[in-house]
């Protein structure tokens, strides 16, 4: 499965990147799978409340791919926050499911 994100710049013009966030429905490991132009500089995962549950800085979101454990996750929507290092934020939707 391939997911597309969109992001809106500081005009309000729609733009598209290759970020792959997969499974989806995950059970034990997400992955996202950055396109070799894009830097992530943080990634959390927010549940439905907006409480953060999970976070990756700087030094873990080097390569291309960033691997998150869903284990200690409960099931349920979590929001996938993804902030680049140009300051761009990417956003998807993702159910744990156990």
């Amino acid at each position: 499965i391939e997911v597309n994100l969109y992001y809106f710049n500081s005009v309000g013009e729609e733009n598209e990147t290759n970020i792959n966030v997969y499974p989806n429905p995950v059970d034990d490991q997400l992955i996202i799978q950055l396109a070799n132009d894009v830097k992530m500089k943080s990634i959390a995962v927010y549940n439905i409340d907006g409480r953060q549950v999970y976070a990756v800085d700087e030094a873990d979101c080097g390569g291309s791919t960033v691997t998150i454990n869903t284990n200690e996750i409960p099931s349920g929507l979590y929001i996938v926050k993804m902030m680049s290092s140009e300051d761009e934020v990417f956003i998807k939707k993702v159910i744990v499911k156990h």
